[in-house]
């Protein structure tokens, strides 16, 4: 973990230097930064919504799970220049998923294994989320059709580095109690899957992820999607 954190924080510091030093073109956006003639350097922040789908009958919090969902791109790479219709894009970033449950359910472990826990009573359970960090690499194809409107389309790999739970109820006197759980048992790397449409500069995205998010034997066969705006 280390050397990843690594890698991207000196991605960072190559990115920031990069930007900083370049020219900017005079001919182009200011808004904009040039590295040399046909690089363009960007940051993006978003926000979205998370869904956790296609888990098991037995989870009564099928279907309920969903989220508020926010990354920060701090390099984003476009070969081909603000002119040149036909782009490549590469983006390194972070991401922290979030999954929330407000019925009568909340998650929990058993032997390490997340678990639905269904209170009797709705009234008592006041929050419940699970949350998935991870560091990022996306990559793939932009179509700049004017000055005002482009689409992206590509793949992200997620490295994800940690995942925890966040209960708060309250007990049988009316108090409220809440715990923070380390779990750690989300798969490593997970690939999803973005298409993105910008107008004027704000893009509106929508991510979806085939595969697990946790591993096998500790948690269900669930995959998220993700749709929200990048700034």
């Amino acid at each position: 973990m280390k050397q990843l954190f690594k890698f991207f924080a000196g991605s960072a510091l190559v990115a920031a230097v990069l930007a900083l030093s370049a020219p900017k073109a005079a001919a182009q956006d200011d808004s904009k930064i040039m590295i040399g003639s046909n690089v363009e350097y960007n940051m993006g922040i978003g926000f979205g919504v998370d869904f956790m789908t296609g888990l098991p009958d037995e989870y009564d919090w099928a279907g309920k799970a969903w989220g508020l969902d926010f990354s920060f791109n701090f390099a984003e790479f476009y070969w081909g220049g603000l002119s040149n219709t036909n782009q490549f894009y590469l983006t390194l970033g972070l991401e922290n998923k979030s999954f929330r449950l407000r019925d009568d359910t909340q998650f929990n472990l058993l032997d390490k294994h997340l678990v639905p826990v269904v209170f009797p009573d709705a009234d008592d359970m006041k929050m419940s989320a699970l949350r998935v960090f991870s560091w990022n690499v996306g990559m793939g194809y932009r179509y700049v059709a004017s000055d005002d409107f482009a689409f992206s389309l590509g793949p992200i790999v997620n490295f994800n580095t940690g995942s925890r739970i966040k209960n708060k109820w309250y007990d049988a006197d009316g108090k409220k109690q809440k715990e923070k759980i380390k779990w750690g048992k989300q798969e490593l790397i997970t690939i999803e899957f973005m298409a993105k449409l910008e107008y004027h500069g704000i893009g509106l995205y929508v991510k979806y992820n085939p595969f697990p998010l946790f591993q096998e034997e500790f948690g269900p066969k669930a995959t998220t999607w993700s749709v929200g705006l990048m700034l």
